[in-house]
């Protein structure tokens, strides 16, 4: 959640949109460019569970997920991401159209 914070804020701040493409077990923050400003591995054994997440598809590679944030904070690309524990536990984080972001 406090990257996608940091990504938002980015946005704003620098006034150019930042998108955060999720994968299996990892993710990243890419400025307007696309040059990589993070790049986060998850912890061991947990993982984003592409299929029951809601955030749409990387348009570049349909295999990722990406939400983009504007230069006023908002989310076009908003909906759902579902981390899974070892354990098989969910924890998900929504991001809604206005950018806001929570964890459910």
């Amino acid at each position: 959640r406090g990257d996608l914070q940091w990504a938002k804020t980015r946005a704003i701040r620098d006034h150019e949109e930042v998108a955060v493409v999720f994968d299996y077990g990892r993710y990243e923050i890419n400025d307007a460019a696309g040059v990589t400003m993070r790049s986060r591995q998850l912890s061991a054994g947990f993982v984003i569970d592409l299929g029951v997440s809601t955030i749409p598809a990387d348009p570049s590679d349909g295999t990722r997920l990406m939400a983009r944030f504007d230069t006023r904070g908002r989310c076009p690309d908003d909906g759902l991401l579902v981390l899974k524990s070892p354990g098989g536990e969910q924890r998900q984080i929504s991001i809604n159209p206005l950018g806001q972001i929570r964890q459910e």
